[in-house]
């Protein structure tokens, strides 16, 4: 049983863009494979099995890729594996000379690639990731011809957590115990097994030095590392004939696998029907909603909390894990959307399993353990996510339990105060913060290279404009949904009056949020657009449409908003170089794509989702399907990027893969979808 493929790049795409295109594969333990189509690893997270120690986290680099030649009866062996390399002058190296050889790459729910060898034969390499454990297979099929070659792969890895690099004599040394058939490599605690069908192991430790990676180079990382090559296994391969290597983060090796398992395949089947049923804008409806779905079923991953199965949401490919914040955020989009509304109870299950004094994870730390709950939002949006599921979801008692009760004690907190200085004020508004804090989602943070203190570029403490519609949209819709709550009716309505006192200035358009001493920061920012977004808004129609009005000039580009406007004296163009440089432009100026799902949301509701207002929101949304389906400035691989710069052509920075990017379509879709704003 198979998943059909989404994505197919001839040669000539390969050769001209093949390196900067990314690929990605996951499974629902949290392992994932990432590397380049063209197969040059460019990041220190591209590997082939990048696997968690402590489902979904705690995430070690197993097997980085392998080495590969066919040898033919007759002549020179043919490498079919490219890598990077610096040379003295600092100029850009390619060896092996695989990627010449390269035809096609193919990516669904596995990737493969197409060899041109000699004599009309063709090697095919495919990748597949095991479904609830940490291995992997690679297959090796020949086709065309009537000539025999023999095929050697030899694994390339560096056994360390995927945030380090590796280099020869630096820390512990690997070690090889082997047969004539498998290998185990091992590595302090970690251990790498191998094996593969038909052929023959041969122990061979080798290291291949200062291997280069340019997105490394890019970020102002340290780039180069070394890899080390425990050996080969050589096998016979005659046209029609294939052989498997499995790789395992494990003392066993794993069985090979044909196909991805089934449920995955009926899964992934039956979010693409729903998806196909959204009101697509693309001639390639069939095809957007298998990317959509894929893409939507890659974040989904594990989390076992007091020996129940749950289910949570990694933020992003490669480094981050699963944070609250982002994971509510995206679920309507990844699995109301999609149909996969039991995923989205099991998520809103583990994070309300996870609750403190009414908050809700921030994020875990890369142990999967320990907890931080400095976010102010991720409470309101985790109410914001329950209700969407409790409107759309086939259990319509769904508040009346846990959810429910989880909801309660949110709603409590914030009444009479909590951590980080969490409360509602006496005019009904919440408040957050210290000037030293980062509790909404504008949280980049820093120490000064230079002078050693922490910086925080922007500082929202006080009463943050996104926060106070979603605790307004809260109060309202949960005093509609119980009429016997009276107390939170006479809340909301407080709360809404003093929103509309707050944050309404003059044009109708919104301050982006009042300091502690009264006073509003002018900044023009995206976050009044999410006040413009939700259903149960303190806002007119009319001053949805002025929110609207205010940032389309200043900060929309065909990938989002901006976070501030090229005017701003604190506006950064491009996010790049290192650290500190990309923090301090992280959220001043830098484009992010999840805001595309409540601008999208903001037309419709403003226009009360009329016929303009639709074809407004499918404009709005239609550059980022183009480039998921390949087209456009910069065309994807299925997947959508964390942020892009703030000036043009606006390329593409931060994770490859971001879970909030592909739901803010996912999300537009939905609500293209419905007759009314329900």
């Amino acid at each position: 049983m198979s998943f059909p493929s989404t994505h197919q790049l001839d040669a000539e795409q390969l050769r001209s863009d093949g390196r900067r295109r990314e690929w990605l594969l996951t499974e629902a333990q949290g392992a994932f494979a990432l590397s380049s189509a063209r197969g040059i690893p460019t990041r220190r997270y591209h590997g082939w099995l990048v696997a968690p120690l402590t489902p979904p986290l705690q995430r070690v680099m197993a097997l980085n890729l392998c080495l590969e030649w066919a040898f033919p009866d007759r002549g020179e062996p043919v490498p079919l594996t490219s890598l990077a390399f610096l040379g003295g002058q600092g100029e850009r190296i390619e060896s092996p000379d695989g990627g010449s050889r390269l035809e096609r790459f193919e990516r669904g729910a596995t990737v493969a690639w197409a060899f041109r060898l000699d004599n009309g034969l063709w090697l095919w390499r495919t990748l597949l990731l095991h479904e609830g454990e940490a291995a992997l297979t690679v297959r090796y099929a020949l086709t065309g011809g009537d000539a025999s070659i023999r095929l050697r792969v030899a694994p390339m890895t560096a056994l360390r957590g995927f945030h380090d690099l590796t280099h020869r004599g630096v820390g512990d040394p690997f070690r090889v115990e082997s047969d004539s058939t498998a290998a185990l490599v091992r590595r302090g605690g970690l251990t790498l097994a191998l094996a593969c069908s038909g052929a023959a192991w041969e122990s061979a430790p080798d290291w291949w030095y200062g291997i280069w990676y340019e997105i490394d180079n890019r970020r102002g990382q340290e780039a180069r590392e070394d890899l080390f090559v425990p050996g080969h296994f050589d096998a016979p391969l005659a046209p029609g004939e294939e052989i498997s290597l499995t790789a395992a983060l494990s003392e066993t090796p794993a069985d090979a696998i044909a196909e991805p398992p089934a449920e995955r395949v009926a899964r992934l089947s039956g979010m693409t029907r729903a998806a196909r049923k959204l009101p697509w804008p693309t001639d390639e409806p069939d095809r957007l909603s298998r990317t959509l779905a894929l893409a939507a079923d890659d974040y989904r991953v594990a989390r076992r909390i007091s020996e129940r199965d749950l289910a949570s949401v990694i933020a992003g490919y490669p480094w981050f894990a699963d944070w609250g914040r982002d994971a509510l955020i995206a679920l309507p989009g990844l699995f109301l959307a999609t149909g996969a509304a039991e995923t989205a109870e099991r998520v809103l299950d583990a994070f309300a399993g996870h609750l403190w004094q009414g908050l809700v994870p921030n994020c875990f730390d890369e142990s999967g353990r320990a907890a931080a709950y400095n976010t102010v939002d991720a409470s309101l949006w985790f109410i914001h996510a329950a209700l969407e599921y409790a409107d759309r979801a086939p259990d319509q008692a769904a508040l009346s339990g846990w959810l429910g009760d989880a909801i309660d004690e949110i709603v409590d907190a914030y009444r009479t105060g909590t951590a980080y200085e969490i409360g509602a004020a006496d005019d009904g508004l919440v408040t957050a913060g210290a000037p030293d804090t980062q509790l909404t989602w504008m949280d980049a943070a820093a120490t000064h290279p230079e002078r050693g203190e922490k910086v925080v570029f922007t500082p929202r403490h006080g009463k943050a404009v996104e926060i106070n519609a979603l605790w307004c949209h809260a109060l309202n819709e949960l005093s509609r949904r119980d009429p016997s709550r009276t107390d939170l009716a006479a809340l909301a309505k407080r709360a809404g009056e003093s929103f509309r006192r707050a944050f309404v200035r003059d044009d109708a358009a919104l301050w982006d949020h009042i300091r502690p001493d009264g006073t509003p920061d002018p900044a023009c920012r995206p976050n009044q657009v999410i006040a413009a977004a939700v259903a149960s808004s303190p806002l007119t129609g009319a001053e949805r449409r002025a929110v609207l009005e205010r940032v389309e000039s200043p900060l929309l580009t065909p990938y989002g908003p901006r976070t501030l406007p090229p005017d701003d004296p604190n506006y950064h163009p491009c996010y790049a170089g290192p650290p500190f440089n990309r923090d301090r432009a992280y959220h001043q100026g830098t484009v992010w794509p999840w805001l595309l799902g409540p601008y999208a949301e903001a037309i419709l509701r403003a226009g009360e989702f009329s016929a303009v207002a639709r074809e407004a929101a499918s404009r709005a949304v239609s550059p980022q399907i183009d480039r998921l389906l390949g087209k456009g400035e910069w065309p994807a691989l299925g997947q959508l990027e964390e942020i892009h710069d703030g000036a043009s052509p606006h390329a593409p920075r931060g994770c490859p893969a971001q879970a909030w990017s592909i739901a803010a379509i996912l999300r537009t879709g939905q609500l293209l979808g419905d007759k009314s704003d329900g």
